[in-house]
């Protein structure tokens, strides 16, 4: 009769969630490995590495007759990304491209946000997008 009046004490209910609590952690720590990353993954990851570099516009065109660009003013938001692959494949990778931007009908000045090209061998980590300002001036 006492183990009954104890199991319905508030501390019998916390001890009882407390076999519960430690019996589950032990559980899902034996089904997802928490103690580590296993011996695969650190081989995989070994000759990971990242860095930062510069993104390239891509423009496809010239403005219609009477507009140009003002190259020297556009802007670029992020100018960098990082990349992450295995040292040799990213070693020779020193900038980032956006897909292409067809400006030849542009004729006042446009914001857009453009995808990067994707990376043979390395992924881009940072940023998947840049927003470019592109500033055309009328010459008339």
């Amino acid at each position: 009769m006492k183990l009954i009046a104890i199991i319905k004490s508030k501390l019998g209910y916390k001890l009882i969630a407390l076999l519960l609590a430690v019996t589950t952690y032990l559980y899902v720590q034996g089904e997802i490995g928490i103690k580590g990353i296993g011996l695969g993954e650190r081989e995989l990851l070994k000759d990971v590495v990242s860095k930062v570099v510069p993104v390239k516009i891509s423009i496809k065109g010239e403005p219609p007759e009477g507009y140009e660009i003002l190259k020297s003013n556009i802007s670029l938001i992020p100018e960098r990304v990082i990349v992450m692959g295995k040292k040799d494949d990213i070693a020779n990778i020193s900038e980032v491209s956006t897909q292409e931007i067809d400006v030849r009908k542009f004729t006042h000045t446009q914001t857009l946000s453009v995808p990067l090209l994707a990376l043979e061998n390395a992924i881009i980590v940072s940023s998947k997008t840049v927003t470019i300002e592109i500033p055309i001036m009328s010459l008339h």
